[in-house]
């Protein structure tokens, strides 16, 4: 979704995304079913994507880190305990749920109701991002 994001406002080639779990169950597998459907519901492809676990070398290359929940939050600060921009990507919704953390659609089903819920935040994390960059 960011990467998309990136691409409508002409940032593609300035902002680089990256994307990997901090647990090692899905590594190799593509997005999904139900993932793949929404993305492409919003003119979005997540084909050739696989899942991959993150490594603390990474973090350390990195300026962002963003996170889904609290789990893997503490995940991240354990790989790397002074990692400056590690954030709940909630941090960046302009009206964030109350735990400020995404709900998993895998367990829950909810894959649009997520889209949704990411949409803002992502928008709001570019506008944070381009301002910093100013």
């Amino acid at each position: 979704m960011f990467r998309n994001l990136l691409r409508r406002r002409g940032l593609n080639t300035a902002i680089e995304v990256d994307s990997a779990g901090t647990g090692g169950w899905h590594v190799g597998e593509p997005p999904h079913a139900e993932t793949l459907q929404v993305l492409e519901d919003h003119s979005m492809s997540g084909q050739g994507r696989r899942a991959r676990k993150l490594s603390g070398h990474e973090v350390d290359d990195w300026d962002y880190v963003l996170v889904m929940d609290q789990t893997n939050l503490d995940a991240v600060l354990a790989l790397r305990p002074k990692v400056a921009q590690v954030h709940l990507l909630m941090d960046f919704h302009p009206n964030p749920p109350t735990d400020r953390e995404v709900p998993d659609p895998y367990q829950t089903g909810r894959f649009e109701e997520v889209y949704r819920l990411l949409e803002p935040a992502l928008v709001e994390l570019l506008n944070h991002l381009t301002r910093a960059d100013e």
